[in-house]
């Protein structure tokens, strides 16, 4: 038998046997797809649709709505609800949002050092947090000059949280003045005027100077004044609280008097 002969024969054989594979797989063409002609009582499995539950939007709570500032200051919550005044909460203190109009200093040095904010923190009695917050509030609505000042505003979420040191305190009402040594000079001014009267817990802040037993004031920041990096930028003191109120007048390199005038021993 020749060559020609036995390749025709082979063709033959396997055209015969993939139309058998084909005929007996029945829902499968060569391509894999079901060949519902060929397979008329093929079962297919069903399945039943998946159900989605649709839930109604709940509304968004309102920042002055916190349950910590209705239940522990309910006097600020009902001011802040009436005036639709927006607080947020962030490490253990109540912010007030977008309500001064001051602006701190953007000249950021020394891994975010700014040579140009102060800040006034107030010691009320416990009795006394919310309408020390509510008199400056009201104050900053009558004085458009005190509302420019004043560059953020925050007070602790709750007193029972407060633990006293002898000198090592942390600040009740932090308030944050416009960058400048004037604006922060002019604002003490006013804290001072307007709170001179008010006795307060006469427990100091950390790295303060005292005005009345309820005001006192600083540069810079706390945690900064007891890093290793940055504390060597202070004045001195020590690490319990004492000293550091100010810059070093030669931190950046020309001598600058950070000092602010004392505005009860004037």
């Amino acid at each position: 038998m020749n060559i020609k002969i036995k390749q025709i024969i082979l063709l033959k054989f396997f055209l015969v046997i993939s139309n058998s594979n084909i005929s007996a797989m029945g829902i499968e063409g060569l391509n894999g797809i079901p060949d519902l002609n060929k397979s008329p009582d093929m079962e297919f499995e069903l399945t039943e649709p998946q159900k989605f539950e649709l839930t109604e939007p709940q509304e968004e709570e309102k920042p002055y709505e916190h349950k910590d500032l209705k239940t522990n200051f309910p006097e600020i919550y009902k001011a802040a609800s009436e005036n639709n005044l927006n607080w947020h909460l962030q490490d253990g203190y109540f912010y007030l949002d977008d309500f001064f109009k001051g602006a701190l200093g953007e000249n950021k040095v020394f891994g975010g050092l700014n040579f140009e904010d102060y800040k006034i923190h107030l010691m009320p009695k416990k009795e006394d947090i919310q309408s020390t917050v509510l008199k400056l509030i009201k104050a900053a609505q009558e004085d458009d000059e005190l509302l420019h000042l004043i560059a953020d505003f925050k007070f602790i979420t709750k007193f029972e949280n407060y633990k006293f040191n002898p000198d090592y305190n942390m600040p009740i009402i932090i308030i944050y003045a416009s960058s400048g040594k004037e604006n922060a000079q002019r604002l003490l001014d006013k804290i001072y005027e307007l709170f001179k009267d008010q006795e307060g817990l006469n427990k100091k802040p950390r790295w303060n100077e005292k005005v009345t037993s309820l005001i006192y004031f600083a540069q810079g920041n706390g945690d900064q004044k007891m890093s290793n990096r940055y504390s060597k930028l202070f004045e001195d003191g020590d690490y319990k609280g004492n000293g550091k109120v100010y810059f070093k007048a030669d931190v950046t390199g020309k001598v600058v008097d950070y000092h602010l005038k004392n505005p009860a021993a004037q």
